[in-house]
């Protein structure tokens, strides 16, 4: 604080780099109210410095402070932007900062899908994976796609849409043989058969039980 009192108001980007400091102290203090005011006092200065790498660092950090206070939506905004202000800037290190901030939303709302499924709250489940899924598709994993549209079928049938239910495995159960993951092909066909139950079709289930059994074995 006392050295930003010392700069020139019109040295911008020593101001930003001293503001930069005081924030990341504020954050380890876990002082939400002057964090937040730094990190718009250092947006400003971004803006007056008209400067694209000095923008992106600003996005990385509130995309941080946004997924510390659980706002999820807004942080993975953010790090997309920081990922686009970076590679506007040419700079390979912003956006190697940028991308684990879009990675830790992808984490969280899959961990907060699991919890929602555990805790009977299906709808909300639904959303997280949703908001998850989106992310795998952009980095292409498809054992993680695969995983999350079990979910998601899952708690489709808990919520008695059967069909939606059945699309969903059938898509998990298709990425799944693409890669050629066996033991998570297996919990697909049993949620195949929980369906077909559901469904009244008790040989069809009776069938994915039995492939399921048969990977397993």
């Amino acid at each position: 604080t006392r050295a930003r009192e010392l700069l020139a108001e019109d040295d911008h980007a020593a101001r930003f780099q001293v503001l930069r400091a005081r924030e990341a102290v504020h954050t380890r203090m876990a002082s939400r109210a002057r964090r937040k005011a730094d990190l718009l006092s250092m947006q400003e200065l971004a803006r007056a410095m008209g400067a694209t790498a000095a923008r992106a660092e600003i996005a990385i950090l509130q995309a941080s402070y946004q997924f510390t206070h659980g706002r999820l939506d807004a942080a993975r905004e953010l790090a997309r932007s920081a990922i686009e202000l970076s590679q506007a800037a040419r700079s390979h290190v912003l956006e190697a900062r940028a991308r684990p901030a879009l990675g830790r939303v992808h984490v969280r709302s899959i961990s907060l899908a699991r919890f929602a499924e555990r805790s009977g709250r299906f709808k909300e489940c639904l959303a997280y994976c949703e908001s998850a899924l989106e992310h795998v598709r952009d980095t292409g994993n498809l054992g993680n796609e695969g995983r999350i549209l079990r979910r998601m079928g899952s708690a489709r049938l808990a919520l008695g849409n059967h069909n939606a239910a059945g699309e969903l495995a059938s898509e998990a159960l298709e990425l799944q043989r693409q890669i050629g993951d066996r033991r998570q092909e297996a919990g697909t066909l049993d949620l195949e058969g929980s369906i077909s139950i559901a469904r009244g079709e008790h040989s069809r289930a009776k069938g994915c039980f039995e492939r399921s059994r048969g990977i397993r074995q």
